[in-house]
């Protein structure tokens, strides 16, 4: 059988003080510390959270913008694109105008350098025979 005596006691005592003196020193410390880095955990889950909505809604705004960026130069673009054609046509047209113009000029002068190398032709055809009549004249003795 256990007997209780002043030993027991005493241990019981000295046990007592030692856990009181282990909360107090160690354990307290312990557990403050414990709620602090589960509280500072949960404020970083509760700002990771945060941030990753700020961030989606970043992505959003930033998806928005970028599409109406690509609108707007797809706009910019084929109104551009759209004049510089006009440009090229209406300088083609010019081109051919004056081309036009340049083969009318070149078909009048054509013409007319025909023209005067026919009225030459009738006085040059003329002078021709009258030429070779008094060569043929002169080589057969001339009547």
């Amino acid at each position: 059988m256990v007997t209780i005596n002043l030993t027991i006691v005493v241990q019981l005592g000295l046990f007592l003080l030692f856990l009181w003196a282990l909360n107090k020193l160690v354990l307290q410390r312990v557990l403050r510390n414990l709620d602090a880095r589960e509280t500072a955990l949960e404020q970083d889950a509760e700002a990771a959270n945060a941030d990753a909505s700020a961030a989606q809604s970043l992505e959003a705004q930033y998806a928005a913008e970028l599409t109406a960026a690509r609108r707007a130069a797809t706009v910019h673009f084929e109104r551009e694109r759209r004049a510089a054609m006009d440009d090229r046509n209406e300088r083609l047209a010019r081109a051919r105008e004056n081309g036009d113009q340049e083969v009318m000029a070149v078909s009048r002068d054509g013409q007319a350098q025909i023209q005067a190398q026919r009225e030459q032709f009738g006085t040059l055809a003329q002078d021709v025979a009258e030429a070779m009549a008094q060569r043929l004249r002169v080589k057969g003795g001339g009547t």
